[in-house]
């Protein structure tokens, strides 16, 4: 590729290229990591992920167009895989207030903002007909609760499985149709 662009002329000063694949590039970033790591900042659990069968690789949200991947065309599979994240919201308050200092156009700021995340709230347990299963929902605006008249789960939630799977007029066919289970 560096060949292509230079061939088409352009003007880049290629003392500040870049490559991920570089061992003096990653051996940072490997660095970085382990540090977090040691501090309990990097952890790692199960999250749905868009799974491209073809590529066998996860894509991005912003990958997936249509419900394909945007490189091979192939039907996104929803898939629940380890993965490793970084507890940023540790440190929200920090991220958030230095956002400010930063000579940055204030479009990328609201979009680091909306990433970061962080909103004022509570947890609220909704009991649900088994003891042993609850709801746990996060809100900002809990005095809104009192005139709810249903909760739509989301299909991957395991308490929608765990109702299919002991419902025998209905095992399965969430998953098979795409049905949202609502009680």
């Amino acid at each position: 590729m560096k060949d292509q662009l230079k061939t088409l002329g352009f003007g880049y000063d290629w003392t500040r290229e870049l490559a991920t694949c570089d061992p003096d590039y990653y051996r940072w970033e490997q660095w970085m990591f382990t540090r977090l790591y040691e501090k309990g900042l990097a952890y790692r659990d199960k999250a749905l992920v868009n799974w491209d069968p073809v590529e066998n690789t996860v894509l991005a949200n912003e990958q997936v167009i249509d419900g394909k991947g945007w490189r091979s065309g192939a039907v996104v599979e929803r898939r629940e895989l380890p993965q490793w994240f970084l507890k940023i919201t540790d440190y929200c308050e920090e991220l958030l207030s230095g956002l400010d200092d930063l000579d940055w156009p204030e479009q990328v700021k609201v979009m680091q903002r909306n990433w970061i995340g962080r909103s004022e709230g509570v947890e609220i347990v909704f009991a649900v007909s088994n003891p042993k299963d609850v709801i746990s929902v996060y809100t900002t605006g809990p005095d809104t609760l009192f005139g709810a008249t249903y909760m739509a789960l989301a299909p991957e939630h395991p308490l929608v499985q765990s109702v299919a799977e002991n419902d025998p007029k209905g095992s399965g066919i969430h998953r098979e149709h795409k049905i949202t289970i609502r009680f």
